[in-house]
């Protein structure tokens, strides 16, 4: 069994850089990440690096479209889904260097 209490980080904000982030208008979900770009985003290259980093880590998370996502998601033609999701691996969290080290993931109440 994977051990889930203690996931890696993976910063967006790495891949994307300043502008890829100043670029989100909002982040749907966790501890997927569906993205919404600002009106006049480059999306595309955003898209790229992000497709990129997912090739070069394919161990840590994926990314999808409306077009790529795979069906068993049952995400497919919704425009309640954002245009873009990155989804990670068992192991990983997706955060940003904003959010820190646990994205946000609670880490619950010990007695």
């Amino acid at each position: 069994m994977t051990d889930t209490s203690h996931p890696a980080p993976v910063y967006i904000d790495d891949i994307l850089g300043k502008d890829g982030v100043r670029s989100i208008s909002h982040l749907d979900g966790w501890p997927s990440m569906g993205i919404r770009w600002r009106e006049g985003a480059n999306e595309t290259l955003h898209l790229e690096k992000l497709a990129k980093a997912a090739k070069e880590n394919p161990d840590k998370f994926e990314v999808y479209t409306h077009e790529t996502m795979p069906e068993r998601y049952h995400f497919v033609n919704n425009e309640r889904i954002a245009p873009v999701y990155v989804i990670p691996k068992i192991g990983y969290i997706l955060t940003t260097r904003n959010q820190g080290e646990d994205g946000g993931m609670s880490k619950g109440v010990r007695t």
